[in-house]
């Protein structure tokens, strides 16, 4: 058959498909017309659009629409096309008025990185289309290496109830119109005496007791830089091909459980850390504490933002992870779409098992967590080459370490309470002043002193005068900042163990 007779054929199918749907869904009343499944709804107004490739293998995509300002019972034919010309034929066609124009409903982010309220570039209705018709390409360019039957291989809504359909083949040569319109029909019709079957029953609704099986919700995030996280760990023959040959999703898993701060998480050998919580907020200063304390270990580690967050339900008596969502940002850091041969660096699992040990010790002194995250911050700036931010994020810590210096002579000298107030005069008892004073009573060495002296120079400097921190000043307070930390977490070297 040639290509035009192919063409008028699928045209008649798809007219009698909206003729015979609407003169069975006359016979209908209110109730069972409105159970009628999105999937099957051609009812006014009602467009048709079918986009078809036929070589080298021949695949439809169906589209059902329902655009108020189209004419109704439109019926477009795209194709059959080539495989190799469909991408641009979609791009001219993605650009005609009834693809380009504003969608009738708010149109899901498709790109990561653009702010959803710049103009209405992400509510036309060729955004919409950009999943189904990147799940069609999928089908076509997974064909030969997959055994895909012929005939429907999975749908997608559109908006509110547009629908699109993957079909292997040619529906015509697959269904006839009136199996649609029966199945359609059916549906409703079922639906709407289940809706009335209920109406009529005796037993009190408000005695009705549905269980409803309540899964825990999980927010964590990969190490950065990637990890792997084990003994003796090498990929299986099928990882190392799965990721050579396409985009591999490896979502995590729970490969070993720990508590932290009375909550329940976990890891997998890639590097997943996972904590039991709703709370965003929680999940980051927990991770964070993890990743810091991994960092003085030193296994480098960097701080986790909102937007590199995953997140997932988990059925605790499978100990199984579901539902998992996370936002697609130009984050370096993994997402379950991630190559996992891409993680060069391990941390053994006893080294991961002390590290979240001394997290556990951590998270008890407020004081002690927050210079931990602030270094954690610190070494975050310092890699993304920002020496100023994360300068002042290691003397964060300085400070903190000069200010708890000062009491504890002041408590050694058992000063009173009302002598200690004066000491709380910034202008009269600056960092300067008190980092003189504890040079004097010993309590800072003479090795030290010209270091801190000088940093707390600097510091004033950029923050009263504005003037940069060069990289090795800012690699050289961080070094002072993390020994400080390490000293005060009693690790006595910076070695991993």
């Amino acid at each position: 058959m040639s290509s035009g007779k192919k063409v008028q054929e699928l045209e008649n199918w798809c007219r009698q498909l909206i003729k015979d749907f609407r003169e069975e869904y006359g016979k209908l009343d209110e109730l069972e017309k409105s159970q009628i499944p999105n999937t099957l709804d051609y009812g006014y107004p009602c467009q048709i659009e079918f986009f078809w490739v036929d070589e080298p293998v021949e695949y439809q995509l169906f589209v059902t629409l329902h655009d108020p300002d189209r004419k109704d019972e439109e019926i477009v034919i795209n194709g059959p096309y080539k495989g190799y010309e469909f991408i641009n034929k979609i791009i001219e066609i993605m650009n005609e008025p009834r693809w380009n124009k504003k969608a009738g409903y708010k149109v899901d982010e498709v790109f990561s990185n653009f702010d959803s309220d710049v103009g209405d570039q992400e509510n036309k209705y060729s955004d919409a289309f950009i999943p189904q018709i990147s799940n069609f390409m999928h089908c076509l360019r997974m064909d030969t290496t997959v055994d895909l039957k012929i005939g429907e291989i999975g749908g997608q809504v559109m908006g509110d109830c547009d629908w699109c359909t993957n079909i292997k083949g040619n529906i015509c040569e697959l269904k006839n119109p009136d199996s649609l319109v029966s199945e359609s029909i059916e549906i409703a019709k079922q639906q709407a005496s289940q809706i009335r079957n209920k109406k009529d029953s005796k037993i009190p609704q408000n005695n009705v007791v549905k269980e409803e099986r309540e899964y825990p919700e999980i927010i964590g995030t990969y190490y950065y830089p990637t990890i792997r996280i084990g003994d003796q760990l090498e990929l299986s023959f099928k990882e190392k091909l799965i990721n050579s040959i396409g985009s591999p999703i490896y979502l995590p898993k729970i490969d070993s459980e720990f508590t932290l701060d009375g909550k329940f998480g976990f890891f997998d050998t890639f590097g997943f850390i996972g904590i039991e919580t709703k709370s965003k907020k929680e999940a980051i200063d927990l991770l964070n504490t993890i990743f810091g304390v991994s960092l003085i270990f030193g296994f480098e580690s960097l701080s986790v933002r909102e937007s590199e967050l995953v997140c997932m339900k988990m059925n605790s008596e499978l100990k199984s992870l579901g539902g998992f969502t996370w936002y697609s940002s130009d984050s370096k850091r993994p997402t379950p779409y991630t190559s996992h041969s891409s993680r060069k660096t391990a941390i053994p699992l006893e080294s991961m098992r002390k590290i979240l040990d001394i997290a556990e010790i951590v998270t008890y002194d407020r004081d002690l967590n927050d210079s931990l995250l602030f270094l954690l911050e610190s070494y975050t700036h310092l890699h993304d080459y920002e020496y100023s931010s994360s300068f002042i994020f290691s003397w964060f810590i300085v400070e903190k370490y000069i200010s708890q210096l000062f009491e504890d002579m002041l408590s050694e000298k058992e000063v009173s309470n009302k002598r200690r107030e004066k000491y709380e005069n910034h202008d009269k008892w600056s960092s300067d002043t008190k980092i003189e004073v504890l040079n004097f009573c010993g309590k800072i060495s003479h090795k030290k002193y010209p270091l801190i002296a000088k940093y707390n120079k600097m510091r004033n400097n950029f923050v009263h005068q504005g003037r940069k921190i060069d990289e090795k000043e800012s690699k050289s307070l961080f070094e002072l900042s993390k020994r400080i930390i390490i000293d005060q977490t009693k690790l006595l070297t910076s070695t991993p163990p």
